[in-house]
């Protein structure tokens, strides 16, 4: 005996608790398919109780299958059911050709940053305008001191400077070897010390005719050197040096009491004077320092102030004691 599978089965309840249109269509069926259509009755069974009648009777004896009924109206669309597992992924069909390329879309949000590999930079943008000049950094550590260069060229030579102080002494060398014995050279001077020293006299008599007038000499006894000057009747010193000097006179009594004084460049250095008219001899000397141009002479004090120079009696002499 076949088992029939109802296909489809569509109830309608209304609420006036009458059953309206029940289609079946009948195929063989296999045992579980018979499972399934008792489950279905089961269900369709327990919906009807609940709805519009009262408890159910005993199920009937299986009928005969009638011929098929026209097909019902399609029923409502039952709640989704659960998603299937998923299939064996197929395998990859051929690439299809290109398609059209289509108009630019508007551009979309900033999308969220994503996790992922840089890709290739990108080639050189153009140069953007140059921006406001940034704040002076802080001054970084000094470097390592790099390898001495080159040395340039030598330079102009500059300007000679100030000379500096002298230096301190420096260590005495070793003794050089005996250089070789030299020419003859020219005979110098003589190396004697010069000298200068003086003696002159006067052959006759003389009166002052004015205040400091300078007494005269006639003859020069002595004249080393060549200093006393028989024009001037001025001793000229040509050689620095200690000088002794010494004079003397003769008075009569015809003679005003003279006063006869040494002078050095017009200054009076001593004198020797007569205390009175009697025939007495007057004299002095003395010792002077002088520089080169230095002059020394005698001189008359006062205007007629007179001497007795016969017999040679009336001297000027001097000589260098010390050269300086």
């Amino acid at each position: 005996m076949e088992t029939v599978k109802p296909v489809a089965c569509l109830l309608i309840f209304l609420h006036v608790h009458t059953l309206a249109v029940i289609h079946c269509s009948t195929t063989p069926a296999s045992a579980s398919d018979v499972d399934q259509l008792d489950s279905d009755q089961t269900m369709t069974m327990e919906t009807c109780n609940i709805c519009c009648q009262g408890q159910p009777g005993l199920a009937g004896v299986n009928g005969i299958p009638g011929s098929a009924g026209i097909p019902g109206s399609p029923g409502i669309n039952g709640s989704p059911g659960r998603d299937g597992r998923d299939g064996v992924n197929g395998r990859d069909g051929v690439n299809g050709r290109d398609g059209w390329k289509g108009d630019s879309g508007s551009k979309g949000d900033t999308g969220d940053v994503g996790i992922g590999e840089s890709g290739p930079p990108g080639s050189e943008g153009l140069s953007g305008e140059r921006g406001e000049p940034g704040l002076r950094g802080l001054p970084g550590k000094v470097g390592p001191r790099g390898p001495i260069g080159i040395a340039g060229p030598v330079g102009i030579p500059g300007p000679i400077g100030p000379v500096g102080p002298i230096g301190p002494p420096g260590l005495v060398g070793s003794v050089g070897m005996k250089g070789e014995k030299g020419s003859l050279g020219i005979k110098g001077e003589s190396g004697r010390i010069r000298e200068s020293a003086f003696t002159v006299y006067k052959t006759g008599s003389q009166v002052a005719a004015v205040r400091k007038e300078t007494v005269t000499f006639d003859e020069a006894r002595v004249n080393i050197g060549g200093h006393f000057n028989l024009n001037t009747n001025h001793f000229v010193c040509q050689i620095p040096g200690t000088y002794y000097f010494s004079y003397s006179a003769y008075v009569t009594g015809e003679n005003y009491n003279p006063d006869i004084r040494l002078v050095k460049n017009g200054s009076m250095v001593t004198q020797a004077k007569a205390t009175s008219v009697d025939h007495i001899q007057i004299a002095s000397n003395t010792m002077l320092e002088l520089n080169r141009g230095d002059q020394v002479w005698l001189t008359f004090f006062d205007a007629g102030e007179g001497i007795d120079g016969r017999n040679e009696q009336c001297q000027f002499s001097g000589f260098m004691l010390y050269q300086h």
